[in-house]
């Protein structure tokens, strides 16, 4: 992975710059899109390329994981009676619930933050933002546990 890999987009109304990868990290949840976030008009540094292809690595050997962190989300949202507010129906298997998730999306900010975006549909108010250092450490910047498969 290198600086070429990566096609500038169009800035649009954002006070950031993002750098797509040319390729989606294949894994078992799908291909994954890879962006880099830099200032306005900034590159991406090497530093940021390298945590953006461990991430990618990870990603793709650990799309189980992630799996298993969304549907906790979900199972916390299911117990709590919150599904029915947005629509969603409970009792939904896990590939299930990744369908019912609008976007994955691996990224890598200048300050070297790396993370999973998940934009669930029983959560449309919020983005998933699993922190990634290697693993996944956080969720939303909180510490996580997942006990019988429902998110604490």
């Amino acid at each position: 992975m290198t600086f070429k890999d990566f096609i500038k987009q169009p800035r649009g109304p954002y006070h950031f710059d993002t750098w797509l990868y040319k390729l989606q990290v294949p894994s078992s949840i799908g291909n994954l899109p890879l962006e880099l976030y830099t200032d306005i008009d900034g590159v991406p540094s090497q530093e940021m390329i390298n945590l953006a292809h461990e991430l990618a690595v990870y990603a793709a050997a650990n799309g189980e994981e992630l799996l298993n962190i969304v549907h906790a989300h979900y199972r916390k949202f299911e117990l709590k009676g919150w599904l029915s507010y947005w629509g969603v129906p409970s009792g939904l298997s896990r590939t299930d619930v990744l369908r019912l998730s609008d976007s994955i999306t691996l990224n890598v900010h200048s300050d070297l933050y790396a993370s999973v975006l998940v934009d669930p549909k029983w959560d449309p108010e919020h983005q998933l933002a699993l922190t990634f250092c290697g693993k996944i450490t956080e969720i939303n910047e909180e510490p996580f546990d997942i006990i019988d498969g429902v998110l604490s």
